[in-house]
């Protein structure tokens, strides 16, 4: 299964490996996304080309403009492969899950911020009542949050770590 986050260009590649060991690079290889059920497309045949340097065929879907309007939810990857040596399949079906992802903050990502958050409601927390308190992951093997705060408790500076 491919998972990628909602928002954010897919990296789609695929590689087609002869039985001596070596890359088929002389196939045309498509491929059409799906919704779950394989009846309607979502994003209309596009190319991978051949990639050198990855050693597979590849191509990065601009989800801004190929798939404006992508929803969380899981789809169909279908790939279309002709002109590839004897035994290769013509078509290979992979499933695809857009999970919800982006930044929610400068540099926070959405995993980020549960970390942050968890660290802070049930994570181990040192110095209530002093003018510095630390919030813990939940391994217990890092401060995430480490906050100033005045004698009332409002915290003045924060550093957060993840």
């Amino acid at each position: 299964m491919i998972v990628v986050n909602s928002g954010k260009d897919i990296p789609f590649s695929i590689q087609l490996i002869k039985g001596d060991g070596d890359n088929d690079e002389q196939a045309i290889v498509t491929y059409t996304i799906y919704d779950n059920t394989g009846s309607t497309i979502v994003v209309s045949s596009k190319s991978s080309l051949w990639n050198n340097t990855l050693k597979n065929y590849f191509d990065n879907l601009d989800v801004s403009s190929d798939w404006a309007d992508q929803s969380i939810g899981n789809y169909l990857v279908v790939w279309s492969i002709t002109g590839a040596e004897a035994g290769f399949p013509t078509v290979k079906t992979e499933n695809l899950a857009v999970v919800v992802g982006g930044e929610v903050g400068t540099g926070i990502d959405v995993n980020d911020a549960f970390k942050i958050l968890l660290a802070q409601a049930a994570g181990i927390a040192s110095g209530g009542g002093t003018p510095y308190i630390v919030f813990r992951d939940l391994d217990n093997s890092m401060n995430v949050i480490q906050a100033t705060c005045d004698r009332k408790g409002n915290r003045s500076d924060i550093t957060i770590t993840v």
